[in-house]
């Protein structure tokens, strides 16, 4: 929920602005296929929570709900609980909304992750991005253009709407002189 407002304004930019260079562009769910046997398994939401109860504990419940989510610490769409001790759930289990796009005349489809500026992004964070983007790419249908794997473009909004785009390549690289 908190990528609606940059994935939204980095759609539009990349697509309609007067400089954009980009074909093909298009939101994009990067979620993993299938959880790997090392991972938690996701902490399944009760769907039964407002069946069969009165409507002062609906109200209650809601009420309970939204008081959790005031005092969580929102990073890329995640709700981070405010406990010292509490970890967050990993970007490998939930995935994240992304846009994939090509410059025109690439050969390789570029991988853009949009966040505003408040958003938080940690080192373990950017190594999930990394790890779910290859393996979208490895899950491609045969004939789509391939996707690079290798680097991103993280896209910031600011609160005046204003975009910054960021390459980060993955792990170590020599810096372009």
């Amino acid at each position: 929920p908190t990528q609606s407002s940059s994935i939204l304004q980095t759609y539009l930019d990349l697509k309609h602005a007067a400089t954009a260079t980009w074909e093909d562009v298009e939101p994009l769910d990067i979620s993993p296929t299938s959880p790997s046997e090392e991972d938690p398994p996701l902490p399944s939401a009760p769907l039964n929570d407002l069946q069969n109860i009165e409507d002062d504990q609906a109200q209650e419940l809601l009420s309970q709900r939204l008081q959790e989510w005031r005092q969580s610490d929102m990073k890329l769409g995640l709700m981070y609980p405010t406990a010292s001790n509490a970890q967050p759930t990993s970007l490998l289990q939930t995935g994240l909304a992304a846009i994939k796009g090509r410059r025109k005349e690439a050969k390789t489809a570029e991988i853009i992750i949009p966040v505003t500026i408040t958003q938080h992004l940690s080192p373990g964070q950017l190594d999930e991005i990394f790890q779910l983007i290859a393996l979208q790419a490895s899950n491609q249908s045969q004939g789509e253009t391939p996707i690079e794997t290798n680097h991103i473009l993280l896209s910031v909004i600011a609160q005046d709407s204003t975009l910054v785009y960021y390459k980060l390549s993955k792990g170590m690289v020599k810096p372009v002189n």
